[in-house]
């Protein structure tokens, strides 16, 4: 069998690179598209508002011992 040249050797790692760097950048521009797609999150004053006559947590008691 032939042995590597060192010029291709050295190449490898920079193709590989290359690759991953290239496949980050898809991701990255595809999460995007599909982010756009989605409804814009609502503004604060959109957000839901608790009823003003409800607590804010439950309090529960632990049952009396008999």
């Amino acid at each position: 069998m032939y042995a590597a040249s060192p010029g291709a050797a050295a190449l490898l790692p920079l193709v590989f690179g290359l690759i991953v760097v290239g496949v980050l950048i898809a991701g990255f521009v595809f999460g995007r598209r599909i982010l756009a797609r989605e409804p814009r999150r609502p503004l604060p004053e959109e957000q839901p508002k608790r009823p003003p006559d409800r607590p804010t947590r439950e309090d529960s008691e632990p049952p009396e011992e008999r």
